[in-house]
């Protein structure tokens, strides 16, 4: 999109949030933004849906209550960026630089964020139902713990931190100690020790008992 006409966009979309005279919702449907420098932008409630985002600079940028559905966001910048309460769903973030964004109560239903950077990002009340997580990075991330999880599509990156996370819990319960013992070893998997150096756990060895089987002789 012309750069002219696109800060003419912006400038309309501004004047409409202010409730000013002739101000005008920014309608970027399906609009070519690749590689756009949009950062601190104000795109609060725009239509952005189908929109190819692809390598566009949005760090720090007001996008909450925006439409993002079916938008292409592979390897973009997102950066502290605010998507609380957009709508996010079947977009493509994969690769994506979400570190420290603002994804609250945001809707990533079938959502691509495979590989995608949400180190410390904000996903609290989000709704992440068969969205692609695989090889994404979410160390910090605050992430719900719902019913908004159901079908995600992982690799073994986050059950391994999980099963880190779970065996580093303090208990005397003897059910949530047997579920650590079982867990351990995938825990050690994690990329987490690597990371930041923690230790791995101590997996006790367990013995193997043959039977010995008695033959018979026939009379």
């Amino acid at each position: 999109m012309d750069i002219k006409k696109l800060a003419n966009i912006l400038e309309l979309h501004k004047k409409w949030l202010n409730a000013e005279k002739d101000g005008v919702r920014a309608n970027l449907r399906g609009a070519n933004l690749r590689g756009a420098n949009l950062s601190g932008a104000d795109l609060s409630c725009a239509d952005l849906s189908g929109a190819n985002l692809r390598n566009a600079d949005l760090r720090n940028a007001n996008l909450r209550d925006a439409d993002l559905s079916y938008a292409d966001l592979s390897d973009a910048n997102l950066r502290d960026a605010d998507f609380s309460y957009a709508d996010l769903s079947d977009s493509n973030l994969s690769d994506a630089h979400l570190s420290d964004a603002n994804l609250r109560n945001a809707d990533l239903r079938n959502a691509n964020l495979s590989g995608a950077d949400l180190r410390n990002a904000d996903l609290r009340n989000a709704n992440l139902k068969n969205a692609n997580l695989r090889d994404a990075d979410l160390d910090f991330a605050s992430i719900p713990l719902s019913c908004s999880l159901t079908k995600l599509k992982v690799d073994n990156r986050l059950p391994f931190q999980l099963a880190y996370h779970i065996c580093s819990f303090k208990s005397d319960d003897k059910e949530v100690i047997e579920i650590q013992e079982f867990l351990k070893e995938f825990a050690n998997k994690s990329h987490l020790i690597k990371d930041h150096d923690l230790e791995e756990f101590k997996v006790k060895k367990t013995k193997r008992t043959t039977k010995k089987v008695v033959k018979t002789k026939k009379k």
